[in-house]
C-alpha cells in the first residue's frame, strides 16, 4: 500500500495527496481495505504523506504480507513571491510653533489567497514644526507571520512606503476697530488704542509669534473711511505657517450736533466830515482758532458810506464758507454769526471870530 507523493510552491493552503495505490498481488477478488490520509504540509519543505488502513469485512490479515510505503509531501518556495506593500501612517496637526510626529504603520495585516499574514519588525515616524508636508518614513526588517505564528518570511517581497504629515496653516485674522465722534478739527485714528485698536482672532498666533501693526487709518472730516492698517510679522514668525485674513474697521466722523459758534464783526471807524463820501470797509479778523485748529472764513465782507456828519452801519453780507488749515470746507461745523461795525463822522468843529476893533 503506497501513499502518493505531490509537490508545489508554497500558497498558504495545505498540501495533501489523498490518493491510495495498491500493488504487489493485489486483494483478492471482493476484499479490500479503508485508507486514512493524514499527511499534509504547509510550509516550504518535505515530510512523510502519512496515512493508516483498516481492512474491509471479510479481509483477514493473515492472508496478506501489506507493506504500507508513505509518499512524500513537498512544499517549494515560491519563485514569484507575494508582494505586500506596508506603508507609514499619515497624520495632520495644525501649526503649534513646537514639533509635532505621526507615528506607526498603516496597515500590517493582509489577506491573501483567503489567509491571512501579519507583518513585524517594523516602524515608522514622522516629525515636522512649521507647516508643510513631512514623510513618516517605514524602518526596519520586516518579517510576516501566517496566522499560526509561522514565519514565511521567505515567500514575500516587503514593500515600504512613506506615509504623510501634514501640518497645516493656523487660521489667524487681523481685525482694525471702528471708531465714531463729532468733528473737532482733529484726525480721528486708533492709534491710542492697545495694540493701536487691531484685534488679532481666528486660532492667534502660536507660542512666540507675533506681529507689529501700523495702523494708517485716519479721518478728519465728516464721513467715513476705512481703518487702514499694515503688519510685519516678528523676526522668526514665518507667514506659511498662517493663513491670515485681514479686515479694515470704519472711522466715522459725524457731524457736530452743536455747532462751533464764531461771530464775522465789521470794522469800525471815525472819520471827519469833509463835504465828500465816506467809507469803512472790511472785518475785524477772518481767522479763528477753535479747539486748538485755526479756521478762516471767505466769501463775508462788510462795508458802510456816509457823508454827512453822523453815524452810520458796517453791515457784513455774504455767505460764509470756513475753510481748515488744510483748506477743506467744514462750514456745516459751524454757526456763523455777524455783527455790525459803526461808520461815524464826526462834525467838524469851526470857530467863527468877530473881529476886534477900537
Amino acid at each position: 500500500l503506497t501513499a502518493g507523493s505531490a509537490a508545489k510552491p508554497y500558497d498558504g493552503n495545505a498540501l495533501t495527496q489523498d490518493e491510495v495505490t495498491v500493488s504487489g498481488d493485489g486483494f483478492a477478488a471482493g476484499e479490500g481495505a479503508v485508507y486514512e490520509v493524514t499527511g499534509s504540509r504547509t510550509l516550504p519543505g518535505s515530510s512523510a504523506n502519512t496515512f493508516t488502513y483498516s481492512l474491509t469485512e471479510g479481509t483477514k490479515a493473515e492472508n496478506y504480507n501489506i507493506t504500507a510505503a508513505e509518499g512524500t509531501l513537498t512544499v517549494t518556495n515560491r519563485s514569484a513571491l507575494y508582494e505586500i506593500t506596508v506603508r507609514g501612517a499619515d497624520g495632520s496637526a495644525k501649526y503649534n510653533g513646537r514639533e509635532q510626529a505621526a507615528e506607526g504603520l498603516q496597515n500590517t495585516t493582509f489577506d491573501i489567497g483567503g489567509h491571512s499574514y501579519t507583518v513585524s519588525g517594523l516602524t515608522a515616524r514622522g516629525a515636522g514644526t512649521h507647516a508643510d508636508t513631512y514623510p513618516v518614513t517605514v524602518s526596519g526588517t520586516p518579517v510576516v507571520r501566517d496566522s499560526d505564528g509561522n514565519d514565511v518570511t521567505a515567500q514575500f517581497s516587503v514593500l515600504v512606503e512613506p506615509g504623510t504629515l501634514e501640518i497645516l496653516p493656523r487660521e489667524i485674522s487681523f481685525t482694525s476697530a471702528d471708531a465714531q465722534k463729532e468733528y473737532d478739527g482733529t484726525p480721528l485714528n486708533t492709534l491710542d488704542q492697545p495694540n493701536q485698536g487691531i484685534t488679532v482672532g481666528g486660532e492667534g498666533f502660536a507660542d512666540g509669534d507675533g506681529a507689529d501693526f501700523t495702523v494708517t487709518g485716519s479721518q478728519q472730516l465728516a464721513g467715513s473711511s476705512a481703518n487702514t492698517f499694515g503688519y510685519t510679522l516678528d523676526p522668526g514668525t514665518k507667514e506659511g505657517n498662517y493663513r491670515i485674513r485681514t479686515e479694515e474697521g470704519t472711522l466715522t466722523v459725524l457731524n457736530r450736533s452743536a455747532r462751533y459758534s464764531i461771530t464775522m464783526e465789521a470794522l469800525s471807524g471815525e472819520q471827519l466830515y469833509d463835504g465828500h463820501e465816506h467809507s469803512l470797509s472790511g472785518l475785524k479778523s477772518q481767522r479763528f482758532t477753535v479747539g486748538g485748529a485755526v479756521y478762516t472764513v471767505s466769501g463775508m465782507s462788510a462795508e458802510g458810506h456816509g457823508i454827512d456828519a453822523g453815524t452810520y452801519p458796517v453791515a457784513v453780507i455774504g455767505t460764509p464758507v470756513v475753510l481748515d488749515a488744510a483748506g477743506n470746507d467744514v462750514s456745516a461745523q459751524f454757526r456763523v454769526e455777524t455783527r455790525g461795525g459803526e461808520l461815524v463822522i464826526r462834525k467838524r468843529s469851526i470857530v467863527l471870530r468877530s473881529g476886534d476893533a477900537a
